[in-house]
């Protein structure tokens, strides 16, 4: 199990560093959580966990208020952007 930074989110939320529709802030905190844990995301991770097609876009908006990582991985001959926060 593992702690939401509420400061973070707060930070997040009430500046308004996230997109305008309830599901994309839905999307990008679910997301924010999911890095928060430790995890890391490729695009098609985030379609099946999240059933989020731009993931781009919302970590975009995320590094608007926190620092954000980005790694090409070669994958089956193409490269693809893996997400993470910075350490």
């Amino acid at each position: 199990m593992y702690c939401i930074n509420m400061r973070i989110v707060k930070k997040i939320v009430d500046k308004g560093k996230l997109g305008g529709d309830m599901a994309v802030k839905v999307q990008e905190l679910a997301i924010f959580d999911y890095l928060q844990a430790g995890g890391s995301l490729t695009a098609l991770d985030a379609l099946e966990r999240f059933g989020c097609f731009r993931l781009a876009a919302r970590i975009y908006s995320l590094r608007q208020a926190i620092k954000i990582d980005s790694e090409r991985v070669k994958v089956g001959g193409k490269y693809i952007v893996r997400y993470r926060l910075a350490a």
